[in-house]
């Protein structure tokens, strides 16, 4: 497992000073950020940093609801390895904005999908009212540099140390990025849900995620509770011919 250390002081003598000087010589090379990093760890020769941006401020128009990126990278002496990038959600009145107000704004950052994800499964127990929810929003794994097979393992263990104590539901969504602007071409149908399924079993192994149920898992959203206390999926507490989130 990677050790894992909570700040500058608690690592060897001279470590954090090496570790600093890595992380201006990786920000000039490979484009990690150059502010200082939210947490940090290491595992032999990899390096994991973790970056959290600001909240955005709150719009009247849109209700409570803000969300900000939070940056994860991991390197080693050949370069950055992985880039994972979140973006967490939370609500700074969970009494006050409905889902249907969620739903809203998340169309105006083009994540509808995502708004109707949690308003289909989610819409009779918001999880807002429980902590963030965080959507894994895009990732890029340099394989070939990460010869010790470390950037999945480092990864799943700074997800969970990051968001255990504030989140409630990670989501993401399946979907191959070389398919993207390229729907009505010759075998796309084929050739996608063929990719986008190998895709699911790939995330449900190294992220322990399953399919949302319904319609949004049919078009590969994914989703695993968090730290904090999450309710199950609608269809699963009434069952899926019983539960109907447009009566809510």
């Amino acid at each position: 497992m990677p050790r894992f250390v909570n700040s500058w002081e608690e690592s060897v003598p001279g470590w954090h000073r090496r570790l600093r000087a890595e992380i201006v010589k990786q920000t000039e090379e490979s484009h990690i950020p150059s502010q200082k990093a939210t947490r940090l760890a290491a595992s032999g020769d990899y390096r994991i940093g973790v970056w959290r941006l600001p909240y955005g401020k709150m719009d009247d128009e849109c209700g409570p609801f803000r969300n900000r990126d939070v940056e994860m990278n991991v390197w080693n002496a050949e370069g950055v390895i992985a880039s994972a990038v979140f973006v967490e959600w939370r609500s700074d009145d969970p009494s006050c904005g409905t889902i249907d107000d969620f739903v809203y704004w998340a169309d105006s950052f083009e994540t509808r999908e995502f708004g109707e994800a949690i308003s289909e499964q989610w819409g009779w127990a918001p999880p807002f009212e429980c902590g963030t929810v965080v959507i894994f929003d895009r990732l890029k794994i340099v394989s070939r540099r990460d010869v010790d097979r470390k950037a999945w393992p480092m990864l799943r263990e700074m997800i969970d140390r990051e968001f255990k104590r504030r989140s409630t539901i990670l989501f993401l969504k399946a979907f191959p990025l070389e398919f993207e602007g390229k729907a009505g071409s010759i075998d796309y149908d084929r050739l996608f849900h063929r990719r986008q399924t190998a895709m699911v079993a790939h995330y449900g192994r190294q992220l322990e995620v399953e399919p949302i149920p319904g319609e949004s898992g049919k078009k590969g959203w994914m989703w695993k509770p968090l730290g904090r206390y999450c309710s199950p999926p609608a269809s699963e507490v009434f069952g899926e011919d019983d539960y109907d989130s447009t009566e809510l």
